[in-house]
């Protein structure tokens, strides 16, 4: 993750707050000239500094103190400042940025005094279109996912840009850390045509293109079908390029009905499968105990409404 954001910006000099072990500093380290990273938590800052010693990283200050002291005593200018709050009070995860320490929403005059560009790490569960309430010189909201799940989420605010659209980039890293991306505008909206029937290859969109709302104009764009307009499956009869999700060849549909489906898994052999419900009010527990299958193996069942039914539909990576 570190490392795919530092090949998104690069400079003379970023300003790092909230330095934590120094994995974003070190990532940043190659990618930009210069690094100041602040952290007020000197154990935290003696590990860094260890790190850094021992991976020759030699163009990382690294300071014991707060952002707000920070602001207080430094001159001078930075391409890039990256923040990192701590997002924790108490036994509770904070979600707005305005609850976070520090409070970036207060911070962010100060921060632009020194720098034009701010980026905003905050929580995979906040919701993107909150960012503009908060913060209206949002123009960028950066999404990492990896193994089905967002990772990061980023927000760039740029001096001077209030009331912009923003844009939207879509980041998928594989099991070789090799990624894939996509781009969307705020504003634009496609909807794919509604299938007829399932057949041929199913997909499941990445998780940070269906978190963002922007599945079924994903899907729209890629030639897919939409199952359902509420629900991030689709299906085609080609494979397209450098799809961002899940890509699986279709075996079975049939109306989720307990009892047929138990005996086709039966008949197929199927002791365990990888489930997945969208759209209707089962989980996914409920599911595996109601067809008497374990979870995990190579097939995958996919329960959600198609047609305005509950359907089953049973599908194997392609």
């Amino acid at each position: 993750m570190a490392l795919l954001k530092s090949t998104l910006f690069t400079g003379n000099s970023i300003l790092v707050l909230g330095g934590g072990l120094g994995v974003d500093d070190w990532a940043f380290s190659k990618s930009f000239r210069q690094v100041v990273s602040v952290d007020p938590d000197e154990s935290l800052n003696e590990i860094a500094r260890y790190n850094f010693d021992r991976l020759h990283c030699t163009n990382v200050e690294r300071l014991t103190t707060t952002a707000e002291d920070f602001l207080k005593t430094r001159s001078g200018t930075f391409d890039l400042i990256y923040s990192d709050p701590d997002r924790r009070t108490g036994n509770s995860r904070q979600i707005l940025l305005r609850q976070h320490q520090p409070d970036m929403v207060a911070l962010l005059p100060a921060l632009h005094t020194l720098s034009q560009r701010v980026l905003i790490k905050c929580s995979p569960l906040y919701d993107h279109e909150m960012s503009k309430n908060e913060i209206s010189s949002i123009t960028d909201i950066y999404i990492i996912s990896s193994k089905g799940e967002v990772k990061e989420m980023l927000l760039l605010a740029r001096h001077g840009e209030e009331g912009q659209d923003y844009r939207i980039h879509c980041f998928e890293i594989d099991r070789e850390n090799h990624h894939l991306s996509h781009t969307f505008s705020s504003q634009n909206i496609q909807t794919p045509e509604t299938a007829a029937e399932l057949t041929g290859y199913f997909f499941e969109v990445n998780a940070g293109i269906y978190k963002v709302r922007k599945h079924n104009e994903y899907a729209a764009e890629k030639g897919l079908r939409m199952v359902d307009r509420n629900v991030p499956f689709y299906c085609s009869d080609n494979i397209p390029g450098d799809f961002m999700g899940r890509t699986m060849l279709i075996r079975q549909v049939m109306p989720f009905h307990v009892k047929e489906n138990r005996r086709y898994l039966q008949e197929t052999g199927i002791a365990k499968a990888n489930v997945k419900v969208r759209g209707l009010k089962f989980r996914t527990e409920d599911v595996l105990h109601k067809l008497e299958i374990g979870e995990g193996g190579e097939d995958y069942l996919f329960v959600f409404p198609f047609k305005g039914k509950a359907t089953l539909l049973h599908a194997i990576r392609n």
